[in-house]
């Protein structure tokens, strides 16, 4: 594996050199182990603690969360064990997990960030399935 210039500049310290190469193949093993639970799906993937969102990742967020306040709204919607309904935010993650995604273990606030993002961006897409 080649190193950029600036690290394999003798200025950088050995344990920032270690540090870069341990996250890079890290990252590099993560996706390849993962690839086999999602399929033909892109990865996901994070770089400096960022997770770089794609074009598949970015049109399923938006259909979870069109699915799920559907289910909400419905007439029987989705409960917890005790008998108490669960929120669109909840059922949006386990539809996100079921699609193959649960490898990242994102949490429902962060998948609901990104599809109001994802709205705000486009413009709200929920409008067009109310009347389903």
């Amino acid at each position: 594996m080649k190193l950029s210039g600036r690290l394999q500049n003798s200025s950088v310290s050995l344990n920032k050199r270690i540090y870069f190469v341990y996250h890079f193949v890290f990252e590099y093993i993560d996706c390849e182990t993962n690839m086999e639970s999602n399929g033909t799906r892109e990865r996901l993937v994070r770089i400096n603690g960022r997770i770089r969102w794609n074009e598949a990742a970015n049109s399923d967020i938006l259909e979870c969360k069109k699915q799920a306040q559907l289910l909400v709204s419905s007439e029987n919607p989705p409960r917890f064990d005790n008998g108490r309904r669960k929120g669109y935010m909840r059922i949006m993650r386990e539809l996100w997990e079921e699609k193959g995604y649960g490898y990242r273990n994102l949490s429902e606030q962060n998948l609901r960030d990104q599809g109001a993002k994802l709205e705000k961006t486009l413009g709200d897409v929920g409008h067009k399935y109310k009347h389903c």
